[in-house]
């Protein structure tokens, strides 16, 4: 299991590290890209899928329809991740629906629903994802940890829903949930971005400057600048410093 879970985990960073994001559109919550076209990180994912499944069928203390091993639903979790970022979908929602209905008393159960919205989102099946999505937040069992990513995630159904106003709202709650700043910069350069679209110039400077302040990529630095200064007013104070750092940008040979 640990081994697997390592796979997957070094998969994800590779599968993050080469995504090139179009900073032309709104970004999405998540930088997968295209993940069945991701094949350079599909033996990562296979060997998950590989440890797990050994796991499962060695160590498996099934009697009287009870498990008696407390690691095989991890394990099925694991594999349902490997299936779903080796971009095999369908194989994912198989998994992650076994797990709701073989282990629904357990708090598994919550991760394994979230899984299946985003293999839903992936598959572009939006209507079931929003139903997956409705059914886990109205379960009164449902464990605070994962309130964080259930906004991450009904931030992405409504990007693909283009439904900004619900999207901006689930970004800013999870702001509020996200306690390091380095982690908030995806969030806060996507909600920048949204409240540009809607012309909140003032708003859209405050989470470009919150990007800007939090060290990202220099790609996304560059991005943010560039925004920040298209998003103010002429011949103001802020226009004027934001004038010398373009030109402080253009001595830069990148």
């Amino acid at each position: 299991y640990f081994n697997g879970t390592q796979s997957i985990n070094y998969g994800v960073k590779k599968i993050h590290k080469t995504h090139k994001d179009n900073y032309t559109n709104i970004l999405p919550v998540y930088p997968i890209g295209d993940l069945k076209k991701s094949t350079k990180t599909h033996s990562y994912m296979d060997k998950a899928i590989q440890k797990g499944s050994i796991v499962i069928q060695e160590h498996s203390m099934k009697i009287k329809g009870k498990e008696y091993c407390k690691w095989i639903d991890e394990n099925y979790l694991m594999v349902g991740k490997g299936y779903f970022y080796k971009g095999d979908f369908d194989e994912a929602i198989t998994t992650f629906s076994f797990i709701k209905n073989e282990y629904e008393k357990n708090q598994i159960y919550f991760d394994a629903s979230l899984w299946l919205v985003r293999s839903f989102i992936e598959k572009n099946n939006l209507v079931a994802a929003e139903m997956e999505l409705q059914s886990t937040v109205k379960n009164k069992k449902l464990p605070k940890r994962l309130k964080k990513e259930i906004c991450l995630i009904s931030a992405e159904l409504f990007l693909k829903k283009k439904d900004f106003l619900k999207e901006k709202k689930e970004l800013n709650k999870a702001t509020q949930l996200i306690k390091r700043n380095k982690n908030k910069i995806r969030v806060n350069y996507i909600l920048a971005q949204i409240y540009q679209a809607e012309k909140n110039y003032s708003l859209a400077q405050k989470h470009y400057k919150k990007v800007i302040r939090s060290n990202p990529d220099y790609e996304m630095t560059f991005n943010a600048k560039i925004n920040l200064a298209r998003s103010l007013e002429k011949n103001s104070s802020d226009s004027k410093k934001m004038k010398d750092k373009l030109l402080k940008m253009i001595k830069d040979d990148k």
